[in-house]
């Protein structure tokens, strides 16, 4: 779930690929943020959400279902078409939300800003007025909702250097909607045990 050099994140699906663990969360939380001189500043206990984060990126890019989809939507968004892919997800995800939230989404937005408080010491000084207002507004939920991804489309177009085709994104979605949540129904099972499993490495005994 890359950013391709746009500082984002489907912030929502690595929260809940964290699997409740919130060290692990504030680590895949933080990863796409900071330079690799910050992380090596935090404590060896958050770099397993690090190593998640990245995890997670990979097993995304190769998943086949992934690559159909990217293809799908690339004669909108040419090479962001993963981006906008990550992005879409997220939303989908919220459709889902009875099945893959360990907790009611209210309940569970909570508890990982209350993990980004608890961990907050460990945010470089440049990036805390920016975590701060990203958690004032309530960014988990932004992105559940049509004008929340609109907004967080268009902060993206702002950033990029090149065409996007993010002005366009919630008038492309409707007509992708069915095929993008095929694909999310066929490869969200899949990496969701496969993190599952790999936090299991991480952090031996953490499963409950």
């Amino acid at each position: 779930m890359h950013s391709q050099s746009i500082i984002y994140m489907n912030f929502l699906a690595h929260f809940v690929l964290s699997h409740d663990q919130p060290e692990i969360a504030f680590g895949n939380f933080m990863t796409d943020m900071i330079k690799p001189a910050e992380q090596k500043e935090w404590p060896e206990s958050l770099y397993p959400g690090i190593e998640l984060h990245h995890f997670i990126d990979d097993f995304t890019d190769d998943h086949p279902v992934n690559k159909e989809l990217r293809i799908l939507l690339r004669p909108h968004f040419r090479k962001y078409a993963g981006v906008a892919l990550d992005l879409y997800y997220d939303f989908i995800l919220f459709r889902h939300w009875e099945k893959w939230g360990q907790y009611p989404f209210e309940e569970f937005r909570e508890k990982q800003y209350r993990t980004i408080r608890t961990f907050f010491d460990y945010v470089p000084p440049r990036l805390r007025l920016r975590i701060v207002d990203m958690t004032a507004g309530d960014f988990l939920n932004t992105y559940t909702t049509l004008p929340g991804q609109a907004f967080a489309f268009q902060k993206m177009d702002e950033r990029a250097n090149f065409h996007t085709g993010f002005s366009e994104a919630i008038d492309v979605l409707p007509q992708v909607i069915d095929e993008l949540d095929r694909g999310f129904q066929s490869f969200f099972p899949e990496i969701y045990e496969a993190t599952r499993e790999k936090i299991d490495y991480l952090m031996p005994g953490s499963r409950l």
